[in-house]
């Protein structure tokens, strides 16, 4: 673990708050994750507005409690690479660019992009079975994107809409099937919605 002053500066209010050896190992492994953030060091505070927030031109991440999901500690260190980076600013965006970083940020449904609701668990977590999809699909999104599609993030919600109606509820996702409905929705929705 990296909880030193090079990597993170904590607020007065955080640092006086008790019981935080395992949110701080998790922030630490979620940062392990953007090694653009290398050599910046980044603010750390708490929030009572939301589960998560950032001040990207003062590089500060605020959290709620110390029960933050994977997923909104990306979400918020992508907010940072909005900044430092030049990523695209909406957090629609940003929601897709955390999703797409890595398998472990796709633990609870975004609070930006649509997930078909059967995806997700009943505390609002997207299901084992569907998260490596929806990290490859925010991948592929991101690629097209890239390659000049304004409409990635339309693409991306297709692309879990038709996964859901082709797949069984509960039912885990075989691979041939990931590949057939990767294939399908490559096609389908590249000339739905164009390059342009």
């Amino acid at each position: 673990m990296h909880l030193d002053g090079n990597r993170w500066n904590f607020t007065r209010k955080f640092a006086a708050k008790k019981g935080q050896s395992r949110f701080l190992k998790r922030l630490d492994e979620a940062r392990s994750y953007f090694p653009e953030l290398d050599g910046h060091t980044v603010k750390v505070g708490i929030t009572i507005n939301a589960d998560g927030k950032a001040d990207l031109k003062g590089r500060a991440v605020y959290f709620r409690s110390r029960n933050v999901s994977f997923y909104v500690m990306g979400h918020e260190l992508t907010h940072l690479l909005q900044e430092i980076k030049g990523l695209p600013k909406s957090e629609r965006s940003c929601d897709l660019y955390t999703m797409a970083r890595r398998v472990e940020f796709c633990d609870e449904a975004p609070n930006y992009v649509k997930v078909p609701r059967g995806m997700l668990d009943e505390k609002g977590f997207i299901q084992k079975q569907y998260q490596t999809f929806v990290h490859d699909s925010a991948k592929r999104a991101v690629s097209l994107r890239e390659s000049g599609m304004r409409r990635y993030i339309l693409w991306f919600e297709k692309a879990l809409e038709e996964v859901w109606k082709k797949d069984e509820p509960g039912e885990r996702m075989s691979s041939e099937m990931q590949l057939k409905t990767e294939l399908l929705i490559q096609t389908k929705l590249e000339d739905f919605l164009g390059s342009g």
